[in-house]
């Protein structure tokens, strides 16, 4: 969970991250004229925390930036955009938002306990904006509190929705109330700028504790209660039962609920750690049987999709830097934000959400049939200078044994698995021959065909598999266009090779195996 990490994305220049992997550090170089920065003079001003989305748009960066670590952002995602969800549109300034990102990622890094992770959380200036308790407090021998944030502390921090004993009295009518004192005089040092991630604690004004979760909450200010109070909140057999689950099921498996067995086996493995570390836990579950069986699906978020596409898109640097690929314009224009959850408090939209939203498949239909030139441009001028090229070259796969030239079958399968990733197992002849003439063509099977007069096939011609199995009709022609030759010797190559692999990625998104991750 560190800033850098460079076996999952090595670092190619640190002109392109700077020295601070944190969202305010690479704010700061980003927005400035160091002489190593390769974020274009004009574009340099976007990055600093006054401008429009600027939050947004630094984590878009580096989540897709090669040398910054992809999975810090993913994880960073999910606690600040879900699980500890705080909403610009709420108030939360951008220095807020910013900070509160950086904080518990910074502890997520640290490896501290997640009940740390979320005390953090729930003392940031971010959370006190986004429910108003930053109002609460105590006058005249009374509390003036509002119950928002008391609620959610037990229900979306720690999965608790009752007593204990599975009594909702006590819970409605001590805990809550009782919380929503705890977090009295506690408010940003200011409304806007830097100031308003420092949080101020006051002294509570009177010395009574604080009957919580069955327990005695006595400290001098919220800060210290809220210390008390989560290694107990994290322990109630509630947040035992409910917090791992809603962790993978927000992460990894959109079909966990229709497995008990499965469930019960996360509860145990979570109950099982002396110390409820996140990363600890999520290594445990990704190493197990639950994670890799095939009935595990998880579909993707646009976030998650947009994210995965840019990413693989990228072979260089460059790629990143000039916003080749920019992810942020495909979530935008699907009507997202990061950092401007969906469903507020509840969090960002769903991999169900997406997948079951008609308007969502027509938008990514047209992004990459009717505007499919964003993956399969090859150069970028400006001013009538070339300023880049795309490259996939130095990528590619070797030839394969017995073959003297890289194939497109190679290649197809190389580029298939780099962005669907599921062993090939949906990579079938229909995909396939689809794939091989893009890629050795730039045009699909039909219209290849059709122009190569192969007899009976006109441009919008349909074909089965029986077809191009052995002894089918087009099975000659199918294995040819597996068995053509890529080659990217010259500039002339390389850039027909980067055209003609950006019309093969097009067909590969629109595919459904670019909607959902399955276990395998």
């Amino acid at each position: 969970m560190g800033e850098f990490h460079p076996l999952v994305s090595p670092l190619q220049t640190a002109s392109a991250t700077g020295e601070h992997g944190s969202l305010q550090g690479l704010s700061d170089f980003w927005s400035s004229n160091h002489a190593q920065n390769l974020i274009p003079a004009a574009s340099r001003d976007n990055y600093t925390l006054d401008a429009w989305r600027a939050p947004e748009r630094i984590w878009v960066r580096a989540a897709h930036t090669p040398g910054l670590n992809p999975a810090r952002q993913k994880i960073g995602f999910y606690l600040t955009n879900y699980h500890l969800a705080a909403n610009q549109d709420a108030g939360v300034t951008r220095h807020q938002i910013v900070n509160y990102y950086d904080q518990i990622m910074e502890a997520v890094a640290a490896d501290l306990s997640f009940d740390q992770v979320l005390t953090r959380a729930a003392g940031h200036a971010a959370i006190a904006v986004q429910y108003n308790h930053k109002e609460n407090h105590f006058d005249g021998g009374a509390y003036q509190v509002n119950e928002d944030f008391a609620r959610e502390y037990f229900q979306l921090f720690f999965g608790i929705l009752s007593d204990r004993n599975g009594s909702d009295d006590y819970h409605e009518n001590t805990s809550i109330p009782n919380m929503a004192r705890l977090l009295t005089e506690m408010y940003p040092e200011e409304r806007r700028g830097a100031a308003s991630a420092t949080m101020i604690y006051e002294n509570y004004k009177i010395g009574s504790p604080l009957e919580i979760l069955h327990h005695t909450i006595s400290a001098g200010n919220a800060q210290e209660a809220l210390e008390q109070l989560g290694p107990l909140a994290i322990q109630h057999p509630d947040s035992l039962n409910n917090l791992p689950i809603i962790i993978v099921q927000w992460l990894a498996d959109d079909t966990l609920s229709d497995y008990p067995a499965r469930q019960q086996r996360i509860r145990d493995y979570w109950a099982s750690l002396d110390e409820k570390n996140l990363m600890t836990f999520l290594k445990g579950y990704a190493t197990s049987t639950d994670f890799h069986t095939g009935e595990r699906i998880k579909y993707y978020s646009t976030f998650d999709r947009s994210l995965i596409l840019s990413n693989r898109m990228i072979t260089d640097v460059q790629d990143a830097v000039r916003n080749i690929y920019d992810p942020q314009g495909s979530i935008n224009s699907s009507g997202f934000s990061v950092f401007r959850p969906h469903h507020n408090v509840f969090g960002a939209q769903t991999g169900e959400d997406a997948y079951g939203s008609s308007e969502y498949f027509l938008r990514t239909f047209n992004r990459f049939t009717r505007d499919s030139w964003r993956f399969a441009r090859t150069t970028r001028h400006e001013d009538d200078t070339l300023v880049w090229e795309k490259d996939w070259s130095g990528l590619l796969p070797p030839a394969e044994s017995g073959f003297s030239c890289l194939t497109a079958k190679t290649v197809g399968e190389w580029l298939w698995q780099r962005f669907v990733a599921d062993g090939l197992k949906n990579f079938g002849p229909l995909e396939r021959v689809q794939v091989y003439a893009l890629i050795n063509n730039g045009k699909d099977a039909a219209a290849t065909w059709h122009e190569a007069y192969v007899g009976g096939v006109a441009y919008d011609s349909q074909f089965s598999e029986t077809e191009l199995s052995e002894g089918g009709g087009l099975h000659e022609y199918y294995q040819h266009q597996a068995n053509a030759c890529v080659f990217t010797s010259t500039r002339e190559e390389r850039l027909e090779v980067a055209d003609h692999l950006g019309k093969a990625v097009n067909f590969i998104t629109n595919t459904p195996y670019m909607f959902f991750q399955e276990g395998r």
